[in-house]
Formats: C-alpha cells, sequence, structure tokens
C-alpha cells in the first residue's frame, strides 16, 4: 500500500487578540489613557500549534468552549491571520465555519450559490453544473429565490453546506455545523461526509461537541486545552481523555442565566439520592431524582419543565416532560424520579429545559452527568456493558405451546 502524503501541515501557529480592543467609533468616550491601557490586554487564543493530517484522514477536533477550536480554522481557512507561524495545505480547501458567513441578505439563495461557491473556488461553470443538485440536496426549493435575510438558521446551514459539499474539496473544515438546523437534515449531512470520505482521498477537519458524531465519523482526534494541543491521537482514545477532563466538573453549579429573562428560568438541577443527599454515583437498581429549582418572573400558563438523558457521547436515550402547568411568580421545585429506570453501567448526561409551548425559555444541554455503577442483578447471568444497549429494564413476557 502507498504511503499518504502530508495534506495539511500546520507549523508554530499562534493568535494572539486584544481583549478589550476598543473601536474607532468608541474614541469620543473613552479617554486616551485607558484606550492604550485597553490594548495592552492581550489573549493567546492559540500558542505554538504544531500537527500534520494525512490525505484521507478525518480529524475531530475537540475541547471546552474557549479552547481555540474556532479560531484554529478560521487560521486554516485563512479568514484570519496568525500572529506566529504558517499553514500549509495541497489541493481545494472548503470551509463551512459560521451559519451564514459568506452569503449576502439581499441575495436570493439561488444567488448566493454563485456567490458562496465563488468564495470557495468554484467556477461559474462548475456550480451551474451542480446547482440543481446543490438546491436539491438543500431542501429548498420553494424558498430559492427568496432573499436569504428571511432565512432561519436552519436555512442558512442548508445551503450552505450543500454548497460546501458539492464542491468536491480535497480538504472540508466543519465546524458545529450539524448542531443546528432538524434532525432528519442532520442525518442526511452525515450520510454525504460518509459519502465523500469512502474512496479514502478526502481529508475532514471536524469541529464538535457531540462525542457520538465524532467517533462516528473521525480516526483520529486532536485534544484542545487552552490554546495548546493536548493530545492528538486516535480518536477513542482522545474523546476518553476529553470525557475525564469533563466528567471532573460535571456536578459544579456552573448554570449561565439567560441575557433576557422573559417569563421564567432554571436556577438549579440537582441530582439526589433517595436519601435527599447530592451524589452522581448510583448503582444499576438505585432510585436517584432530579431536582429543578425554576424561578417564575410572572404568572405564566402552560409552562413545561423537561428532561433528557444522553449517553456519554450524546445519543439521545429518552426525555420526560411535565404536563402544562400554570405557575405563579416566585421559585419552584420539579421533581423527576427514575422509579424503575434501569440504565446500563457507565456514565449519562442531564439536559435540563424549561417551555412555553413551543418557545424554549432555558435549554441547559448536559448540565449534570451520573454514572451508574455494577450491581448484580437476579437476571444477570451474562456480561452486560453498552454493546448490550443503554436500558436494562425487563419486558413482560408469556410462553404458550402452539403444536
Amino acid at each position: 500500500m502507498p504511503q499518504k502524503k502530508v495534506i495539511l501541515r500546520v507549523s508554530e501557529v499562534s493568535k494572539k487578540f486584544n481583549k478589550n480592543a476598543t473601536l474607532v467609533s468608541d474614541l469620543w468616550i473613552t479617554s486616551w489613557k485607558n484606550i492604550f491601557k485597553k490594548k495592552n490586554e492581550e489573549f493567546w487564543a492559540l500558542r505554538n500549534i504544531n500537527f500534520e493530517i494525512l490525505q484521507g484522514d478525518r480529524i475531530g477536533l475537540v475541547g471546552k468552549n474557549g479552547s481555540g477550536k474556532s479560531t484554529l480554522l478560521k487560521i486554516i481557512s485563512n479568514i484570519i491571520r496568525p500572529t506566529t507561524g504558517y499553514v500549509e495545505y495541497y489541493g481545494r480547501l472548503s470551509g463551512l465555519l459560521e451559519v451564514g458567513a459568506g452569503f449576502h441578505g439581499d441575495l436570493s439563495g439561488r444567488e448566493n450559490i454563485f456567490l458562496y461557491g465563488s468564495i470557495l473556488g468554484m467556477q461559474k461553470k462548475e456550480i451551474k453544473t451542480k446547482l440543481d443538485e446543490i438546491i436539491a440536496f438543500s431542501e429548498l426549493e420553494k424558498f430559492i429565490d427568496t432573499p436569504v435575510k428571511h432565512y432561519s438558521s436552519g436555512m442558512y446551514v442548508r445551503l450552505a453546506f450543500s454548497v460546501a459539499a458539492h464542491l468536491d474539496p480535497d480538504i472540508l473544515l466543519l465546524d458545529e455545523v450539524l448542531a443546528v438546523g432538524d434532525i432528519s437534515f442532520q442525518k442526511k449531512c452525515i450520510l454525504k461526509i460518509k459519502d465523500l470520505i469512502k474512496d479514502g482521498n478526502k481529508t475532514i477537519l471536524f469541529v464538535s461537541h457531540n462525542m457520538h458524531q465524532v467517533l462516528s465519523l473521525c480516526n483520529k482526534a486532536i485534544l484542545l486545552h487552552n490554546g495548546t494541543i493536548e493530545q492528538y491521537d486516535n480518536t477513542e482514545k482522545v474523546v476518553e481523555c476529553y470525557l475525564s477532563k469533563f466528567r471532573e466538573n460535571s456536578n459544579e453549579n456552573n448554570i449561565t442565566r439567560p441575557d433576557e429573562i422573559t417569563l421564567g428560568y432554571i436556577e438549579k438541577v440537582e441530582v439526589k439520592s433517595q436519601h435527599n443527599e447530592n451524589s452522581s454515583h448510583f448503582k444499576i437498581n438505585e432510585p436517584f431524582k432530579i431536582v429543578i429549582t425554576v424561578s417564575i418572573e410572572k404568572e405564566t400558563e402552560g409552562m413545561v419543565v423537561s428532561i433528557g438523558i444522553s449517553s456519554e457521547t450524546e445519543i439521545p436515550l429518552f426525555t420526560s416532560w411535565t404536563k402544562p402547568l400554570n405557575l405563579q411568580k416566585g421559585k419552584h421545585q420539579v421533581t423527576f424520579y427514575s422509579n424503575d429506570l434501569l440504565l446500563v453501567p457507565g456514565n449519562y448526561l442531564i439536559n435540563v429545559a424549561l417551555a412555553v409551548g413551543d418557545v424554549a425559555l432555558h435549554y441547559l444541554p448536559n448540565i449534570r452527568r451520573i454514572q451508574i455503577e455494577e450491581t448484580v442483578l437476579p437476571f444477570q447471568d451474562r456480561i452486560i456493558n453498552y454493546k448490550s444497549g443503554f436500558l436494562l429494564n425487563q419486558m413482560e413476557y408469556s410462553i404458550n405451546k402452539i403444536d
């Protein structure tokens, strides 16, 4: 088998930002002394980044918010320049980094296909050849001649991904694009990515907080922490390292209030044992409860509180919710009980949401983590792990002799 060549090389890349850069329009209300003082407050988003990617590799770029993932992709795609270092790549590079980036709001979807395609390096003749295929994939036929300023974020992603994917790039950069839009289109995007990489020649650099997607799409991964590379290895090792760091502080009271509070918000999420003690470790058949404190700003009808539990790699397992509630102004506690829920030993994520009808007031994904430990069950006469599924609940059954 011929040795694969290096298709992307990042050498000694660092990026420094001015933390409190002052706009020229603000000069009239700021003293010169403060302006220069603020400009000296530097922030290094990336420091001494070095790695090589071989042709055909699918690299997951993981790390918590603020670790430098998006900055690195922007430098690779030449949107911003590094403070030090350089990037080399070979072939055609296409990036889908921000929702709506490269689109003009007053132009129609059709016109933006030509605009965005040309930005990504496509010739007009090539765009015309693939135009019908791009529109069909985006499923926006009814809106393709509508100005994109009227598009939702999900529609932006549909159109942008369709253009980028049909560019037939040698290197494709994807930054959290699959986190926006409906589930069916996300699945469609995953299938398209898998179709692109099946010949082994396409290279992908994929940023995501969804570890299940990273594990399913990528053969290697890079873990960024505070702007430096902490690990570059096969996907399973890097994901486990990333998740182990997340476990260390998963049950801190790290809830961020919404910027705009309308009717209410979630103030606290606690996981408690049956003895009402805060805990994150439980046996397979040990009951636990999720206690949610909500703060209601004014009396509201139809308030719904919901929780979801997903696997550590963010595969949704199930959701539970209250009936529509009429809540008065003040604080309320909503408690969900696990009862007979039997989860396979492992780590699980808890998501919590507060909504009225279809409008989400406050959503907290992966806000708490629980660990289910192994124990002996009456029916456990074989090895139980994630390959057995996630739920151990036993279905009722009957046996009838029919012969």
